[in-house]
């Protein structure tokens, strides 16, 4: 889903909140989350984009499915927009020769995978859809034993995605932002 999609199905959640603040009447946002009716609308719009086009060719054509086991012994796959795979299951492993849990966020204006380790520390590591690493950096502090999670958007709208991190367990919360 886009931000826009994410935005689109919070505020389709939320229940109107005006009757119970009558002096803040239409300056409270669009209401309570509901976070049932947002789920419900994410999944109606998830639904409705598959229905239209499931594999949009104006695209890149490279839809990522990834695989990984809480140890980190799985293989991360790609598959393409016609169901081929992209890289043989035993030869990738984002973080080798180390086999630490992981996941992933993909920067589709870029055709790049944002890998981020979900314990033993904040690493973030970067690679080109030909599976070569690009970059890799650490998010939070070295010493960090908590890992990091991903997400990734245009943030300040310069047309070029960005990398928003969150500190895994053990640490205060502190969201980064990265250029990509």
């Amino acid at each position: 889903m886009t931000v826009r999609d994410i935005t689109r199905a919070l505020q389709e959640g939320c229940d109107p909140i005006d009757a119970l603040n009558p002096n803040y009447k239409g300056q409270l946002g669009c209401g309570q989350l509901n976070a049932s009716e947002a789920v419900r609308s994410a999944i109606a719009g998830e639904q409705s984009a598959r229905t239209q086009n499931p594999f949009d060719e104006s695209d890149s054509g490279w839809y990522p499915l990834m695989v990984a086991t809480a140890d980190g012994r799985s293989p991360f796959m790609a598959y393409d927009g016609k169901g081929a795979r992209k890289k043989s299951a035993k030869d990738f492993y984002p973080f080798a020769p180390f086999r630490v849990p992981y996941g992933a966020s993909v920067a589709r204006k870029s055709n790049l995978i944002v890998f981020h380790a979900l314990s033993g520390g904040p690493h973030i590591r970067i690679f080109n859809r030909d599976f070569r690493l690009v970059s890799q950096f650490f998010a939070y502090e070295k010493n960090f034993r908590g890992g990091v999670t991903t997400a990734v958007a245009d943030i300040d709208g310069d047309g070029m995605d960005d990398i928003i991190t969150a500190p895994g367990p053990g640490r205060e919360p502190m969201i980064r932002i990265f250029d990509l």
